[in-house]
């Protein structure tokens, strides 16, 4: 995101659509989380959730933006998180960790890739925490995002989208080493994934039966490949105005 897109947070607080909005400082973590870098790697996904078992505690569910819930996935998710999955919950994704882990991240865990690479993949789109549980914290969460800080962990040379899914191959690694399963569709959790391919047709659509808040993300051009390459050259402009950190302010130009 970039200080433009925040007047759409703004309206969706004030409609009473998102209860809190907290700004990610990415200057309190490594430059390649920078998600105009190869996404970030996808690491600050990591870092994102230890903030909030710090700040919040309890219950704690990520889901991406793209996801899609239901009333009875909400009711539902705090006990089967807790009760149903013993404090760590997340459905199976496409394929085997043989096929979306890369062999470094193996060898920097000195772990035996046979022994993992038949076991469904984890979801990084939709993960759930029980952070009272201590044993979760100690054994996923922690380590999760100690992997996320160090780019050879997380992200390990070689690896590329093409044969890796960085946070998600180390999420479900932990998962397995500590016996969790991640085995069950996720349709069984009313539950949708990676809806936001239509994102923008679901936006005007409702827009048309005058059900959109504005400012909406129909209202700003669609992102661009080089908005991105200009945003990694302006960091300031993850901030706003008011609160970009010190060292990345750029000097004021004197009229």
């Amino acid at each position: 995101m970039n200080r433009t897109q925040l007047p759409v947070l703004d309206q969706l607080q004030a409609n009473g659509l998102v209860d809190e909005v907290i700004l990610f400082d990415h200057e309190r973590y490594p430059r390649f989380w920078d998600v105009a870098i190869d996404a970030g790697q996808y690491a600050w996904k990591t870092g994102i959730v230890n903030d909030a078992r710090v700040r919040y505690g309890g219950i704690l569910v990520w889901l991406d933006a793209g996801n899609q819930v239901t009333t009875e996935f909400i009711l539902n998710i705090p006990n089967i998180i807790t009760q149903d999955y013993q404090g760590f919950w997340s459905p199976k994704s496409t394929s085997y960790m043989g096929k979306w882990t890369h062999p470094g991240m193996f060898k920097f865990f000195k772990a035996n890739i046979k022994e993992y690479k038949y076991k469904s993949n984890c979801n990084g789109a939709a993960i759930g925490f029980d952070t009272t549980n201590s044993t979760i914290v100690n054994d996923i969460i922690l380590p999760w995002f100690e992997c996320g800080l160090q780019k050879d962990c997380i992200a390990p040379p070689g690896s590329s989208r093409a044969n890796h899914r960085q946070d998600q191959a180390v999420l479900t690694y932990l998962a397995y080493a500590h016996g969790h399963q991640c085995t069950e569709h996720i349709h069984n959790f009313n539950l949708q994934t990676h809806r936001d391919v239509a994102c923008r047709s679901t936006l005007m659509e409702l827009d048309l039966q005058n059900k959109l808040h504005h400012p909406s993300a129909i209202d700003s051009p669609k992102w661009e490949r080089a908005n991105t390459i200009e945003l990694y050259n302006h960091p300031e402009w993850k901030y706003p105005e008011d609160q970009v950190p010190v060292n990345i302010r750029k000097p004021s130009i004197p009229l």
